[in-house]
This record gives structure tokens, C-alpha cells and sequence, in this order.
């Protein structure tokens, strides 16, 4: 699934690319891939892009008509800007033609994500975004935040690993940064959040924010699916230190690479940078 420096590349891309282009008409080839009031195709025809945001893992497409577009790649959705004559991929679900000539197509080979019509004067929630954690990149989203963030939860028996993963706890963290962050906070992903010493909490925040932006600066990561708003894959691969290196000598101490499962997901870790 696409996390928080993968739909940040995305935004950022369409930001540079999109913004003042008008949708000219929609090809929906998949219903469920367009959800909202009356599927909402003649509504979107003649709207005007104006801004692209992003909470958590989540795309916010802003239109001139005031309503905006939700979309969420959830496992293997893409959000590619092409030239009309690019072939279509046989698992593109929804075209938006623009008057550039260009395409935002939405690709999504297991059919779990969606774009979701908001209508302007509608309901001012959106329930996908509700009951978010902070952002972690956010410029107010300080240390002290953070320590106090993870103070309200001292008490928890749950691994750290699995707060991490929590939506509701920080926004936009997955599989492979929660790894490659705790690696390199020097964590084990298995430790219970009331175990946690002063010191390695406040260690967590550094890491998150660095590895995050690295990521970011690198274009996300691209196992097999992801790329950017371009078509490109990302370049963090190279730069991860454990996720996905089962039998690898940790980049620290030399020691393999192991891999357990915690909170349901597969987890890489050294075990003896991470005790």
C-alpha cells in the first residue's frame, strides 16, 4: 500500500501538473471505482482543478465548483497523468480527459480503491478522514508533541510497532517505514509502548521525520506496483535498511536481517541493534 512519502510524491506532482486543467468528460470503465452522490459523472464534466492536498495516505483533490475528489489507493491504486494516445492499462477503472489533451487515470489492478465524490454544501466531514492522528511532517507537529503524544499511551501493552500502524494514533505510517524507523531508533517492533525508556521515544521522532522525508526526496519506494504521478517508480529501495532484507547483514552491525510477523504484518529487524 502506498503510505505517506508515496501519496505525497503524487500530490506533489499533480500540484505541478494538473492545477487549472478542466475536466472535460469522465470514462468510468469500473462503477466502484467512483463513489458518491449519483455517481457523480455529469457533476465533475466542466469542474477545474485548484489544489491537491494530502492527510495521511489520502489524495484531496480541490475543484473550482467547490467540491472535491477523495481518493484512496488503499493496496495497488495509481493516479497516472498520461497523453491520450498512451495505451490504457487493462485494470484502469476511471479516466479524467482534461482540456490539455492529457488523462488522470486511476488504475487499480485489485479494485479496493476509490475516488469519492464530496459535494460542495454537503456534509463538512468526511469519514474517511475522521478521527486521523497528527500528521508527522506537519511544521507544528513538534518533539514535545510527540512525547506528549506518546505519554497518553504509557501505560499500553501494545507493541510499539502496532501504534505505529494505527491511523487514529499518527497518520500516514505503514509496513516499511515503521520498520526502517524503529531500525533505526534502535526499537524492537515487539516492545509494548509501557516498556519504552525516555530516551528510545524520544529517539523515534528524529527518525520518523528523517527517514519520511528522505523518502520523500527519493520519490517513495517501488516494490512492484507504486509509481508517481508521471509513471516513474520510486528510488527509496536502494535506501532501506531492513524492510525486505530477510538474510541480509544489517547496514550497522553485520548481523542477518530476521523477519517475524507483529500485528498481523511481516516485520524486519536486526536483533541485535534492536533489542
Amino acid at each position: 500500500m502506498p503510505e505517506l512519502p508515496e501519496v505525497e510524491t503524487i500530490r506533489r506532482d499533480l500540484e505541478r501538473l494538473a492545477v487549472g486543467r478542466t475536466i472535460v468528460s469522465v470514462d468510468l470503465g469500473w462503477p466502484g471505482s467512483l463513489k458518491g452522490p449519483g455517481a457523480g459523472l455529469n457533476r465533475l464534466r466542466g469542474a477545474r482543478f485548484i489544489g491537491f492536498k494530502r492527510r495521511a495516505k489520502m489524495l484531496l483533490i480541490e475543484l473550482d465548483s467547490g467540491d472535491r475528489l477523495l481518493v484512496h489507493l488503499k493496496m495497488s491504486g495509481r493516479l497516472i497523468l498520461v497523453s491520450a494516445p498512451t495505451p490504457v492499462d487493462k485494470h484502469t477503472r476511471l479516466i479524467f480527459v482534461l482540456d490539455s489533451g492529457d488523462q488522470l487515470r486511476f488504475i487499480d489492478m485489485r479494485k479496493f480503491g476509490y475516488v469519492k465524490l464530496i459535494e460542495s454544501g454537503g456534509a463538512q466531514t468526511i469519514p474517511e478522514l475522521e478521527g486521523l492522528g497528527p500528521e508527522p511532517l506537519a511544521p507544528g507537529f513538534s518533539a514535545e508533541d510527540w512525547l506528549d503524544l506518546l505519554a497518553a499511551k504509557k501505560e499500553s501493552r501494545r507493541t510499539i510497532k502496532s501504534l505505529l500502524l494505527d491511523q487514529s494514533f499518527i497518520g500516514g505510517l505503514g509496513n516499511i517505514y515503521v520498520d526502517e524507523i524503529l531500525h533505526s531508533a534502535g526499537v524492537h517492533p515487539q516492545r509494548p509502548v509501557s516498556s519504552l525508556r525516555t530516551g528510545e521515544i524520544e529517539g523515534i521522532y528524529p527518525a520518523m521525520r528523517e527517514i519520511l522525508m528522505a523518502a520523500i526526496e527519493r520519490r517513495g519506494t517501488t516494490f512492484s506496483l507504486y509509481v508517481d504521478a508521471e509513471g516513474r517508480r520510486g528510488d527509496y529501495l536502494d535506501r532501506l535498511k531492513v524492510y525486505g532484507r530477510r538474510g541480509e547483514p544489517c547496514p550497522a552491525c553485520g548481523r542477518p536481517i530476521e523477519k517475524i510477523k507483529v500485528a498481523g504484518r511481516g516485520t524486519h529487524f536486526c536483533p541485535r541493534c534492536q533489542r
